[in-house]
């Protein structure tokens, strides 16, 4: 009997080390399994982009990652997620070529969102800042209903997927505000004009004169000069702007001016600079930095008066007799282009 017993102790020995071993074994295979599966390439040659929704599961985000391809043992990402308790944040991520799930882990638990950004021209008005936001991709709401042009420097910016344009709005003019505000410091003590504000206006209408990036001191200065001397500014691209502004937005925007149009009254049109003395109500359009600096630090000249050059530049002149004579050369040179194209 003692026998027996000895030899089912025995037995239940060898059962144990067996069960042990092979849970071991068992073990050692789930563990290399979840180890391949957070550190091997899952993913393709190349970049590639993904979004994650607000307040994803677990459970979710790894059958998205199924869905895309990337991974087959959802098991052991989930397992790998639950022990290192990723805390999965909204947002968009651009994963690398090559990479593993403890890479996409670490950029999702860091928050390193993807930026897209979203580029404005010198010059542009809020219309085309609307309709440029418009065709961005992954903005979500509409373009206010009113943009005071000049709020936004002309920049390139930087969003995330899933903001709106309002709020990417208010951030831009947030940040102009402190940029303006920033160069305004930096202002002649002999500028006639009075605050940030007028700054931009006066911005705005040099970017719209001239796209010569070293003519933009020299206008700055006539402009400046005249605003001394309580002249008129006379330039053309307020008047246009103060007629374009009446139409619809989305028609067709009146391109040139005739003599009517810069007669007209300024109730009529009180961008009209050719019948108001000093700067319009508003800017007409978001000046660039370029042009901004270029009014707080103009040429030193004592020029009153440009005029096309003929070439896309202008000739400047600190007399009406010159600036008459620079006139007339223009005319003539305009009228032997248009001569030399009818041949």
């Amino acid at each position: 009997m003692l026998i027996v017993f000895k030899e089912l102790a025995l037995s239940k020995k060898k059962g144990a080390i067996m069960a042990a071993f092979f849970i071991s074994i068992m073990g050692l295979i789930i563990v290399g399994k979840g180890i391949y599966t957070y550190t091997a390439p899952i993913l393709p040659n190349h970049p590639m982009l993904i979004y994650i929704k607000k307040g994803i599961t677990h459970r979710a985000f790894v059958t998205l990652l199924k869905d895309r391809d990337l991974i087959n043992d959802t098991f052991s990402a989930r397992c790998i997620m639950w022990i290192l308790g990723i805390n999965l944040k909204q947002g968009e991520y651009e994963l690398p070529a090559r990479g593993s799930l403890r890479n996409i882990l670490m950029l999702v638990e860091k928050n390193k969102s993807y930026q897209r950004v979203v580029t404005f021209p010198e010059g542009v008005t809020s219309v085309q800042i609307c309709a440029i936001l418009e065709k961005a991709t992954g903005l979500a709401g509409a373009c206010p209903a009113e943009l005071l042009e000049g709020s936004i420097i002309a920049n390139t910016y930087a969003y995330h997927r899933g903001e709106s344009k309002i709020e990417l709005i208010s951030r831009w003019q947030k940040e102009t505000k402190n940029k303006l505000l920033q160069l305004w410091a930096k202002r002649r003590p002999d500028t006639p004009l009075k605050t940030p504000e007028e700054m931009a206006i006066l911005a705005s209408i040099v970017e719209k004169e001239t796209s010569k990036l070293e003519e933009r001191p020299l206008v700055a200065a006539v402009f400046l000069n005249r605003l001394k001397k309580k002249m008129p500014l006379q330039a053309d691209p307020t008047v246009l702007y103060g007629l374009n502004k009446k139409k619809p937005r989305g028609g067709a925007l009146q391109q040139n001016l005739s003599k009517k149009d810069l007669k007209t009254s300024i109730e009529e049109n009180p961008y009209n600079t050719y019948k108001i003395r000093g700067l319009p109500p508003t800017a007409i359009a978001h000046p660039g930095i370029a042009a901004l600096e270029s009014v707080i630090m103009p040429a030193q000249e004592k020029y009153l008066y440009f005029v096309a050059d003929g070439t896309g530049g202008h000739v400047f002149s600190t007399t009406l007799v010159s600036h008459q004579e620079n006139h007339k050369k223009w005319r003539k040179r305009r009228k032997n282009y248009k001569k030399s194209e009818n041949l």
